[in-house]
C-alpha cells in the first residue's frame, strides 16, 4: 500500500491494468477453468460410491486416473485418485491442483471455512 501526497513513483513492478486488459485477463481465467475441467473429464475412469464421514454418508465420487491429469487441473473433493503406486483421497472440502511438475498438491479448507 501506497500512501502519499503530491507526485509519487509507482513502486517497482507496479502495472497499471487497463478495462480491456482486465477482461481479457477474466476470459484467460475463465479458458483456464474450462480446460480444467476438459483435463479432469478425461481423466475420469467411473464414478464410485465411497463413504465419507464427512457426509457420513456413501457419496458418489470421480475415479481419476493419475496419469491422465494435465497441469493446471484442479479437482474439487470429493474424489479418488488413482496410479499404480498410490492412491490419493481428496476430501470435500479440498481441493487438488496438478502444477507445471505433474505434482498434485491437496489445499485443506481451513478451520470452519465450508466450501
Amino acid at each position: 500500500m501506497v500512501t502519499a501526497l503530491g507526485s509519487v513513483p509507482a513502486p517497482a513492478g507496479f502495472k497499471f491494468e487497463t478495462y480491456e486488459q482486465s477482461l481479457t485477463r477474466k476470459a484467460d481465467i475463465v479458458k483456464a477453468l474450462h480446460d480444467s475441467f476438459a483435463h479432469m473429464e478425461a481423466a475420469l475412469k467411473a464414478t464410485r460410491r465411497a463413504y465419507w464421514p464427512e457426509h457420513r454418508a456413501y457419496v458418489e465420487s470421480p475415479i481419476l486416473d493419475r496419469y491422465r491429469l494435465t497441469p493446471g487441473t484442479q479437482i474439487t473433493g470429493p474424489a479418488i485418485v488413482e496410479e499404480r503406486e498410490s492412491t490419493t483421497v481428496i476430501p470435500p472440502g479440498c481441493v487438488a491442483t496438478v502444477d507445471e511438475w505433474l505434482n498434485l498438491t491437496v489445499t485443506l479448507p481451513r478451520d470452519g471455512e465450508v466450501r
